[in-house]
């Protein structure tokens, strides 16, 4: 579990959401805040992805830095499409983290070492 938040100013309170629902981390500078982005909701977190990335690997989560300001969680990619730089996550709602184009190459090629299920777009 992972205690978020439900706004960017905690006016809400806490609530535990668990980390296997997460889908992608993103740092939002407009609020000074990571966003938690699971498949149908997003949720607060202070501090940085560094951190994180950090704490979530070291309990025993796979999640993947794939751009300065995004951390994905590994289990949850469905495919990646190498021609509008997204990556795409299981769930009806057909969530998407959008990676740089000079890195999704790269990107691409080390998310599917770490899941070999993931489906990756060619590049037109």
């Amino acid at each position: 579990m992972l205690t978020v938040t439900k706004d960017p100013d905690g006016e809400n309170g806490l609530i535990n959401i668990p980390i296997s629902t997460i889908c992608f981390l993103q740092y939002a500078s407009h609020v000074s805040r990571v966003v938690v982005h699971t498949e149908n909701e997003e949720y607060y977190l202070p501090g940085t992805l560094r951190y994180w990335i950090a704490v979530l690997n070291a309990s025993g989560f796979c999640f993947y830095h794939a751009e300065r300001n995004a951390l994905i969680n590994v289990e949850k990619v469905i495919s990646i499409d190498r021609n509008f730089a997204y990556i795409y996550f299981n769930g009806e709602a057909q969530k998407r983290c959008p990676v740089a184009f000079y890195q999704i190459d790269k990107t691409a090629q080390n998310l599917s070492v770490l899941n070999s299920s993931i489906n990756i777009i060619p590049a037109i």
